[in-house]
């Protein structure tokens, strides 16, 4: 399939959806001695202390990895440079776990209008600079919205980055947002375009970080996975891109693509493939490791865990597992973790219903679909 028949382009620089509403408050839950109390903030308000680290300070547990922005340009985001935007979507991305992600997605589009203002009274150069950054943010609003269970606009935003990213010249990230995609079909079963896609960034005449083209590789060998087939040699040029590709011009979002990610997608192509076992021994590795703060991995983690016991038929250890990951997804509302543990459910329930961890895990998930 030819490259372009999997960039969609947008004529107009407008977003793909309506904007939120600004006006609206972000309730952040903090814990002091004496138990939690609610702190609100306008979005804007939001937006400046992340920036700025506040959040830090108010939630010590949980570190932004990201340096404040200078004071100066603090009080409003219009007006930055293009530098200053993309560390304020750095901290939003290392600061994901602090607030839920549609709390993240309004106040980045907020920032995106921001953008936009600056962008209609600027020169080339910094017009097409900042339309990089845009593609940078709605690569961003993609997987936030994935996390939220919004697959349609999850689609859209990954559509809007391709479009900004190549009008920006940036074609790696044009190029990430094939390997997204690649990504949604798997989730939905969907071998056959996972595969096509993410050989479509191996061939590609752009010049692909082999960090990003090691990203494809393992998409590639979860496709052949789900027909049944380990492709160990293209997992094993993957983990070797993935940890030994890197460079100092990497685009930053390829940071969160590391030896954990290939080893993760290792075990889920095992599971896929029906050798279950292999992966009960890596994704217990992977959990025991993980850093205190890393909830969404963990759930991730817990969640692929589960399924290799289920298809292991030892119902008990996967229902506990998928408690452990049902937990970890409700702290950081993911959506996409909690349509994973629905998949569990199923299996477990239907092949062992009767077993107490499994009835325990379907009543614990039953509970926070309806709250």
């Amino acid at each position: 399939m030819p490259l372009s028949d999997f960039l969609s382009m947008s004529k107009s620089g407008g977003y793909s959806e309506e904007a939120e509403d600004d006006d609206g408050v972000i309730a952040i839950s903090v814990p002091t001695g004496e138990g939690p109390i609610t702190v609100t903030l306008s979005r804007r308000q939001f937006t400046h202390l992340l920036a700025a680290a506040g959040l830090t300070a108010m939630l010590p547990e949980t570190a932004l990895a990201s340096e404040a922005l200078p004071e100066a340009v603090v009080r409003s985001t219009a007006g930055l440079s293009g530098a200053d935007y993309r560390q304020l979507l750095a901290a939003h991305q290392n600061g994901h776990r602090l607030l839920d992600p549609r709390s993240h997605i309004v106040s980045l589009r907020h920032t995106l209008r921001d953008i936009d203002h600056v962008r209609e009274g600027a020169g080339t150069a910094t017009r097409r600079d900042l339309r990089q950054v845009q593609g940078e943010y709605a690569e961003h609003l993609s997987w936030l919205y994935r996390e939220c269970g919004d697959i349609a606009s999850c689609r859209r935003w990954a559509d809007q980055a391709t479009a900004w990213a190549l009008e920006g010249g940036d074609t790696s990230m044009a190029a990430y947002m094939m390997v997204r995609k690649a990504s949604l079909a798997l989730d939905a079963g969907d071998s056959t375009t996972a595969v096509e896609l993410a050989t479509a960034v191996g061939s590609a005449s752009w010049t692909v970080p082999p960090v990003l083209y090691g990203v494809a590789k393992a998409y590639e060998a979860r496709g052949h996975a789900l027909d049944g087939t380990v492709a160990a040699a293209q997992l094993d040029e993957a983990t070797e891109l993935i940890t030994g590709g890197r460079s100092e011009g990497d685009p930053a979002y390829l940071r969160f693509f590391a030896a954990d990610f290939a080893d993760v997608q290792r075990a889920t192509c095992y599971v896929d493939a029906g050798i279950p076992s292999r992966a009960v021994t890596i994704l217990q590795s992977k959990v025991t490791s993980l850093p205190v703060s890393n909830h969404r991995d963990r759930a991730v983690h817990l969640v692929r865990l589960g399924a290799a016991h289920a298809a292991d038929r030892v119902p008990d250890a996967a229902a506990f597992a998928a408690l452990g990951s049902l937990s970890e997804a409700r702290r950081v509302s993911s959506e996409h973790v909690l349509a994973e543990l629905a998949q569990l459910d199923a299996t477990l329930t239907a092949r062992w219903p009767t077993q107490p961890q499994v009835r325990q895990f379907h009543e614990a998930l039953t509970e926070t679909r309806v709250t």
